[in-house]
């Protein structure tokens, strides 16, 4: 397994957090061959979302962040909260949100996020400061990550856990009618939305707790309606993604 410390590798399909930033590329040689074997350390693993959505509404409020709330992070809540920006706002909007959703996607592909992540020192953040943290570049599809209970890598560590970077949507909310605006001021912005699922599993193959929530910030820039505006709405777009995973982990349960 990879070490942070005496002994760097790297796995073919992970990446490991170093203290100088994420570290890709060859298996690394082991510095010191004299060395007595490590002794185990916690991991914490990420893994990138390949999960992303776009939505320019008439709606005034966010059915589906509503309906999670009320009947949790299911992916039926999810996609029953879609069915009206599926059947009205998409045919409105279509040619934008493909252009958005191409966006959203090059600018917050898997490396993107993270190295996004990565700059955020995740694991003290989720209050796991010894962990070594291992981040995963290819993504696991959803129905993997909900119906699955035991861990999502081979390691065998005593102290493990995981975070998935599970949803990222753009969502447009455009309010014009005179009527409903005064009471719905302010919701006619961009958002930035991102879903993070962390999972405790301790020293066993089954995981003891799941933290999942939804984490949203204003977007001002993106997408960019000018020249000038294109290089802003790119680190405003990553900027705003890095404030969403800091309040995520400020809400992440303690370490027992």
């Amino acid at each position: 397994m990879v070490r942070i410390g005496k002994y760097v590798a790297v796995m073919a399909t992970c990446v490991v957090l170093a203290s100088s930033g994420p570290v890709f590329g060859q298996q690394m040689a082991v510095i010191s061959s004299n060395a007595q074997a490590p002794a185990p350390r916690c991991e914490l693993h990420i893994w990138p979302a390949n999960r992303f959505g776009v939505t320019t509404t008439l709606l005034p409020i966010d059915l589906q962040e509503l309906l999670v709330r009320v009947l949790g992070s299911s992916r039926l809540a999810e996609d029953v909260a879609l069915v009206p920006d599926r059947l009205i706002d998409a045919n409105f909007h279509k040619k934008g949100d493909k252009r958005r959703l191409e966006a959203l996607t090059s600018q917050l592909n898997s490396e993107n996020q993270i190295e996004s992540i990565g700059r955020h020192n995740p694991a003290e953040r989720l209050d796991r400061q010894n962990y070594d943290v291992f981040v995963h570049r290819e993504y696991l599809d959803r129905s993997e990550i909900n119906n699955s209970f035991t861990r999502r890598s081979s390691s065998t560590s005593p102290c493990y856990a995981e975070l998935f970077i599970a949803d990222i949507r753009y969502r447009k909310s455009r309010i014009d009618n005179i009527i409903l605006e005064p009471f719905f001021h302010g919701l006619d912005k961009s958002t930035l939305r991102t879903l993070f699922i962390f999972r405790e599993f301790g020293s066993s193959d089954k995981v003891s707790y799941t933290y999942k929530s939804w984490r949203r910030n204003t977007l001002h820039y993106f997408p960019p309606k000018y020249d000038e505006e294109i290089d802003l709405s790119r680190r405003e777009l990553v900027e705003v993604f890095q404030d969403n995973f800091a309040a995520f982990a400020r809400k992440v349960p303690h370490k027992p």
